[in-house]
């Protein structure tokens, strides 16, 4: 059963008329995420652009938003709610509010950092934090698993589907940053069939996106970064974005991660990185193919739907 988190069906489903889980007294069910492509061939979205509106104002943490005029209460209770809460609170001018460091509630990169560096009560884990280290280390392990090939069974992401939603929630939550910083993406396929396959599907298409499955791309306002990443293969894509709106920086949240790599040959994300959500489309503005040693290179300059 799929539906949109915008739609009525998630409070009618719950005994609490809420739109998240639990609907019910032990009823453990949950949800997970579905690509915009499944969306689209349902019949649920007919405009992307219009979907990503309605996902940013949906709420849909428990502690999006929570909070309680404190004003009133004396030091001595405040005292020790704070040291209940530890990571999970913060009074504000009178206010405690919920600081939802597992949710949805958006914050910029710098805030969020300090969110994920706080403290919490034992028993309770930094998931997005986690989440972030893996990608970080290897982005490789969130891929939606490939299809089989012959004989060969298909390759399944190392990260479990939670782990994967906890990263989702943290690239959607963070405040977009306007910018005209021109970002670049760096690609390589590993022979013709998959470089033609990719081309033949963007001129039919007419819009760059991450694949089905995705939680996010990674691009780089670092021209040397994406020639890197594009030149370790013959068959060569690097897209070029001079216009865009949901680019998620990330470079405050890199430098809390700061990961060990345990795969030599994957490098760690540059703090150059941005991470644009896969919902996101690119509009093709036009391309141009010059042949390389043996292959191809593909040069896309696009901008943000």
């Amino acid at each position: 059963m799929i539906a949109l988190k915008t739609s009525p069906i998630w409070p009618a489903l719950s005994r609490f008329g809420n739109p998240y889980p639990p609907f019910d007294y032990g009823s453990h069910m949950s949800v997970r995420l579905v690509s915009i492509e499944k969306c689209i061939d349902i019949g649920l979205v007919d405009d992307p652009q219009a979907l990503r509106a309605q996902m940013e104002s949906a709420r849909s943490s428990f502690n999006e938003g929570v909070e309680v005029d404190a004003s009133g209460w004396s030091k001595d209770i405040l005292a020790e709610i704070e040291k209940q809460l530890q990571g999970l609170a913060v009074l504000d001018h009178g206010v405690l509010r919920m600081t939802d460091p597992n949710g949805t509630t958006p914050y910029s990169s710098e805030e969020l950092a300090r969110i994920l560096t706080s403290p919490l009560p034992n028993g309770i884990p930094h998931l997005q934090l986690q989440a972030l280290r893996d990608w970080m280390e290897d982005s490789s392990r969130f891929n939606p698993p490939t299809k089989p090939i012959g004989d060969n069974p298909p390759k399944s992401g190392k990260v479990s589907l939670n782990e994967k939603e906890d990263l989702a929630r943290l690239i959607s939550r963070i405040k977009s940053k306007e910018s005209d910083q021109t970002l670049v993406r760096g690609m390589g396929f590993g022979g013709m069939d998959d470089y033609n396959d990719f081309l033949r599907e963007l001129t039919n298409k007419g819009y760059y996106q991450a694949k089905a499955g995705r939680v996010a791309d990674s691009w780089t306002t670092s021209d040397a970064s994406a020639e890197a990443y594009a030149s370790k293969k013959k068959w060569q894509v690097k897209l070029i974005c001079r216009k865009h709106e949901s680019a998620k920086d990330l470079r405050p949240l890199y430098q809390i991660a700061l990961p060990q790599s345990s795969a030599p040959t994957k490098p760690l994300a540059s703090e150059a990185e941005l991470l644009i959500p896969g919902n996101v489309r690119m509009r093709v503005l036009n391309y141009k193919q010059e042949d390389i040693g043996g292959g191809k290179r593909l040069t896309i300059y696009c901008e943000e739907e």
